[in-house]
């Protein structure tokens, strides 16, 4: 069995994050649920929350918070779920939040 690794991560909407995997599956996961106390507490900041990053297929905060690939590869309880008619809209707001964002040099 291959270990899931992440190859691009984008916040589409307040804490949901559009993960790609490095074998094309792409998820949209959930993470408010797992925002609590101790060291993830400071991810209920959104504006720190939009600062995760990208390393070596895993993705993390500065403060020391991450998530196995494999963890949310494979993570899809109902509570998770964002429905599927959901997608395209919060994916499409996303992008023509980017196109009024865009300022060209």
């Amino acid at each position: 069995m291959e270990i899931a690794s992440i190859k691009e991560v984008i916040v589409v909407k307040d804490y949901i994050l559009s993960l790609t995997f490095n074998d094309g599956l792409q998820k949209y996961v959930d993470i408010a649920p797992f925002i609590k106390e101790g060291v993830s507490a400071k991810l209920k900041d959104l504006e720190y929350f939009r600062s995760v990053k990208l390393n070596e297929g895993y993705i993390f905060w500065d403060n020391g918070f991450d998530f196995c690939p494999n963890f949310l590869y494979n993570f899809t309880p109902d509570s998770q779920i964002v429905e599927v008619y959901n997608f395209d809209k919060i994916h499409n707001e996303f992008l023509i939040q980017k196109a009024v964002d865009y300022k060209p040099l």
